[in-house]
């Protein structure tokens, strides 16, 4: 399994330090998102938190996914998340 980035370069670049792949967003974020949910490999997909932003309203179920996993991450513009990881990994887990 293997986990992606779809942020910002700079997220990009970061993660990229850690051998993590990354996406920038098209003009169709939620089309990205979509399509990396079906790269067989991804087993966690991280979206920076401007993207989350952008696309919650219409795409909160492709942000809930389970399999593969999306969590969304701070990037450089929104240094916080609502949704913490450890949070998610929680609720996913029942704890």
């Amino acid at each position: 399994m293997k986990a992606y980035l779809l942020g910002d370069i700079i997220s990009i670049r970061l993660f990229a330090l850690m051998g993590i792949e990354g996406k920038p967003p098209t003009d169709d974020p939620i089309g990205d998102l979509r399509e990396m949910l079906y790269i067989p490999d991804a087993g966690i997909i991280f979206v920076t938190t401007s993207i989350a932003k952008k696309i919650r309203n219409k795409a909160e179920g492709l942000l809930r996914s389970k399999h593969p996993v999306v969590i969304e991450v701070p990037d450089i513009d929104n240094p916080q998340v609502s949704d913490s990881v450890i949070d998610r990994i929680e609720k996913m887990l029942g704890s």
